[in-house]
């Protein structure tokens, strides 16, 4: 209960706690606080890490993510770090929380060395590091870019693009102070409540509560002005004879078009905040909402929103990240059984990517014209016709729309990019891209199925790409996971518990998380 429910050590000395443990077990000496916070939790807390520790080791790749939060309980600095990796042996998904630290000092230089001092801790080589995924702020920028290959959360930068574009328009944050008022009247007052409920079942409308927004996640706003949409007849039955702030025809019209035009990326930010994706589907969902933007709409109001977010997308996404160019991306999306090829054009680079990274994961690297096998010129751009507004048929559209599987001609191991090579270079060039073409003429996997089922069936069929996916498909999709943590924190750094030690704290909140990972299996 101290270490999962966020009770304080205290608990063992309170009367209840004392007579309920006297009922179920009399001749049972309960042990005092110090007994649990002195030897119980960090006993717990070591063997946790020794068994982690054991898991790490066996990782071929390892992939993290860290963020930074202020908790609110005491203003104090928490940076935090997961390792994620997929198993070998069976194809299977492990993270762990390795670490959730006080941070006294927020300069990029202490990130950078309180995070390599984390990873050595955890005797984690760096022949196994993949890539770091941070969120998107200045200060974890810089400091991730000492450690070399990192990544910013996708779904922060799709917060940025939708915050720059809707949230901070003038008019619109005039709307979403009176969506607030009007959530707040309701959420307050359970006559007012009682009232819209009765209204709602005469007007048959479901019995929904209405959402009140956390300003510092997008799609929250979202589901707020959902409900309020939802019960907009409600609502307005409700103020017609009451004082409550009102929305006009042409706020709620506003509204409408918000919502129609961010549902797509709702559904896409549900899907990446899956613990189940992996940076296999940035690209595609991405593209997915680039094309959707790009639709022909009719409505001037809609045409004027989507076109101000597609221009906030290019900027965020292809100009100043280049993301469709980055190779972590470029392979994760290749390996996906999903997506394959499909959202990329540029195939022969793509193949020429594989085949080097085989080489070198193999100690054997190809000496090579920079220009052909390490360019990082910008792939292709898609060419995608237009259809109607739905992200799906999108995707459906990028899809059958690409070259067919069978249209993947690369160049083959007699090629003049690979000629120059030994005899025994050149038959692993042709075992590596033998591997690489049946495994792309394959049929696509389900959009929905999570991309690592199908490898664990094919995994032995394709030895050399195995390796390959234990790499790039071991980075999840964004960072969410970390807000999940985050809350778990809040309940850690209570009020009950405002006495309790950074260390003690830092050492209660890892052995939350990783006893429920581990569930209790350690």
């Amino acid at each position: 209960m101290i270490a999962l429910d966020a009770e304080a050590f205290t608990l063992v000395e309170r009367k209840g706690f004392e007579r309920l443990i006297k009922y179920l077990a009399p001749q049972y000496p309960l042990p005092c606080r110090t007994y649990f916070s002195d030897k119980i939790i960090p006993q717990l807390h070591e063997t946790l890490k020794t068994h982690i520790c054991k898991k790490l080791a066996t990782a071929t790749y390892i992939s993290f993510c860290t963020n930074i939060w202020t908790c609110s309980a005491n203003n104090e600095t928490i940076i935090s770090l997961t390792a994620h990796f997929i198993r070998s042996n069976d194809m299977e998904r492990e993270t762990y929380v390795l670490s959730v630290k006080h941070f006294p000092d927020n300069h990029a230089v202490n990130i950078d060395q309180l995070l390599n001092d984390i990873i050595e801790e955890w005797h984690i080589s760096s022949n196994q590091i993949h890539l770091i995924l941070r969120d998107n702020a200045s200060n974890m920028i810089v400091g991730r870019s000492m450690l070399g290959e990192n990544i910013g959360c996708v779904i922060h930068t799709l917060q940025l693009v939708i915050h720059d574009c809707i949230f901070k328009n003038q008019k619109f944050i005039e709307i979403l102070r009176k969506c607030r008022k009007i959530v707040e009247h309701f959420n307050h007052s359970s006559l007012a409540y009682s009232k819209l409920s009765s209204i709602q079942k005469i007007l048959k409308l479901p019995n929904h509560e209405l959402i009140y927004d956390d300003t510092t996640r997008w799609n929250s706003t979202f589901y707020m002005l959902s409900s309020l949409h939802e019960q907009r007849q409600a609502i307005i039955a409700y103020a017609a004879d009451r004082d409550i702030p009102t929305l006009t025809i042409m706020q709620w019209s506003i509204i409408e078009n918000v919502l129609h035009v961010l549902q797509p990326f709702e559904e896409i930010t549900k899907i990446l905040s899956s613990d189940c994706e992996t940076i296999g589907y940035i690209i595609p969902a991405i593209v997915i909402l680039h094309s959707y933007l790009s639709k022909r709409q009719k409505d001037a109001g809609i045409v004027m929103l989507k076109e101000e977010l597609k221009k906030a997308m290019e900027e965020r996404f292809f100009i100043s990240t280049g993301f469709k160019d980055q190779k972590c991306f470029v392979l994760a999306t290749v390996l996906d059984p999903r997506f394959k090829t499909k959202f990329l054009t540029d195939e022969n680079k793509v193949k020429q990517w594989i085949i080097t990274e085989l080489f070198e994961m193999n100690n054997t690297v190809i000496e090579d014209d920079k220009n052909n096998m390490q360019s990082h010129d910008p792939l292709q751009k898609q060419n995608i016709s237009e259809t109607q507004d739905d992200i799906w048929k999108c995707f459906d559209d990028i899809i059958n729309n690409s070259k067919s599987d069978n249209d993947n001609n690369f160049e083959d191991s007699s090629s003049e990019t690979f000629n120059r090579h030994s005899s025994d270079r050149t038959e692993k060039i042709a075992i590596y891209n033998a591997e690489l073409t049946k495994y792309l003429t394959l049929p696509l996997s389900p959009r929905n199925e999570d991309p690592l089922i199908w490898w664990k069936t094919h995994v032995l069929e394709y030895p050399n790409l195995k390796t390959l996916v234990l790499k790039y498909l071991s980075a999840p999709s964004s960072s969410v996971h970390l807000e999940r943590l985050f809350n778990a924190g809040k309940l850690v750094y209570s009020d009950n518990r405002n006495k309790l030690s950074s260390k003690n704290a830092e050492i209660l909140l890892f052995i939350m998380k990783n006893l429920l990972i581990l569930n209790f299996d350690y």
